[in-house]
């Protein structure tokens, strides 16, 4: 009788010392798996904000000149990432990828002077930060080859457009006797004595009989800074 007594009075006082070390041993866990999202999200961070860096610093602004978009693609690449990442496990994640594609879409229709380039620079690196934001923990094989296909593609794509050697501009050109079929080399012929350049083919747009006037696109061999795209004219329509 004594002897239990003896072993009650024991594991009484002992319980409390058990309950310590198992909040002790909880907590250590808890802290291990939040050191491991940590040395996991780093990581992606980094690699995600360097690949859509380097697209956006060699690939997209060498071009387009656009100190604005350059804010905006680092910033809602980041944005993005970091969101789908700590939505990672729970419900709100493929849902918040599709809406993110949805709400860009939608802006795509209602931003008339955002250019295709930009707009598709944009989806772009949405989905390269998504992918990266919701790629599998540990499994860094496929998020360096995910993020190597998309800066070699990018970068493949800008490099077989450069190739090309001809740029595009619009003209609003008050000659339009010179706009019908027949008289197309004439056409030609008179553009490239005013603007001084080599030009390929023409596109006659719209047509304005009460002011003499159309507008027409003129493809033409680059020279010099002409290679880059010219962007002015995909932001700005003359009335």
């Amino acid at each position: 009788m004594f002897l239990l007594e003896a072993i009650d009075l024991i594991l009484q006082a002992a319980k409390p010392v058990a309950d310590a070390a198992t909040d002790v041993l909880e907590t250590a866990a808890g802290r291990k798996e939040h050191l491991v999202t940590f040395f996991q999200f780093v990581p992606l961070l980094l690699v995600n904000t360097f690949s859509v860096w380097f697209i956006v610093q060699f690939l997209y602004y060498p071009k387009g000149r656009n100190r604005l978009y350059y804010f905006t693609y680092i910033l809602l690449s980041t944005a993005i990432f970091v969101l789908l990442f700590m939505a990672q496990g729970t419900k709100l994640q493929m849902g918040a990828a599709l809406g993110l594609f949805a709400v860009f879409g939608i802006l795509r229709y209602r931003t008339e002077q955002v250019s295709i380039r930009e707009m598709t620079y944009m989806f772009y690196l949405v989905a390269l930060s998504v992918a990266n934001g919701t790629s599998s923990k540990g499994d860094w094989e496929l998020v360096g080859i995910i993020n190597v296909i998309f800066i070699v593609m990018a970068a493949l794509m800008e490099l077989l457009l450069n190739r090309s050697k001809v740029s595009t501009k619009m003209v609003k050109y008050d000659n339009i006797e010179l706009i019908t079929p027949e008289r197309r080399g004439e056409l030609i012929a008179d553009l490239e004595k005013r603007l001084g350049v080599e030009i390929v083919a023409v596109e006659c747009g719209a047509v304005d009989f009460l002011l003499d006037c159309c507008l027409i696109n003129v493809h033409y061999k680059s020279k010099g800074v002409d290679i880059v795209p010219n962007t002015v004219n995909q932001n700005i329509r003359m009335k």
